[in-house]
């Protein structure tokens, strides 16, 4: 058996601020806003450093553990895949939760109207030195 409910709620709409803000994507900062608000970038930070530390170490591990021309690869090497995977979606979560949290922030500052600059960050990402500013 199903049962469907549907109800209806009024609700108040949010009382926006009358500002306008401009936000600029930054190599060093992750955004500078106009209002005077900075975050900062989370790949600078000690914990993201030392994970990406401990994932080129992985990677060489699984590297130096892959045999060329076998079709089932060692315990070894799957270990060391383990842990590469697992490590590189680690550091993405940060990164992701970072930049949800620094969005969060700036939207609850309920401005009229937000400017972002218009860059093409999938260009960004190709650059070799760019690259790990704006990931």
């Amino acid at each position: 058996w199903w049962i469907s409910v549907g109800f209806q709620e009024d609700f108040e709409l949010q009382e926006l601020t009358n500002e306008s803000i401009g936000v600029d994507v930054g190599l060093k900062e992750l955004f500078v806003a106009s209002n005077g608000m900075k975050e900062r970038n989370i790949n600078k930070d000690a914990k993201v450093k030392k994970l990406l530390k401990r994932k080129k170490s992985a990677q060489r591990d699984m590297s130096r553990r892959f045999k060329k021309g076998v079709k089932i690869q060692s315990a070894g090497y799957e270990k060391a895949k383990a842990e590469h995977l697992r490590l590189s979606r680690k550091i993405t979560n940060i990164r992701n939760n970072h930049i949800h949290q620094a969005t969060a922030k700036l939207v609850k500052t309920k401005p009229m109207r937000m400017v972002v600059e218009d860059l093409s960050i999938s260009n960004l990402l190709k650059n070799k030195r760019l690259s790990k500013a704006f990931s």
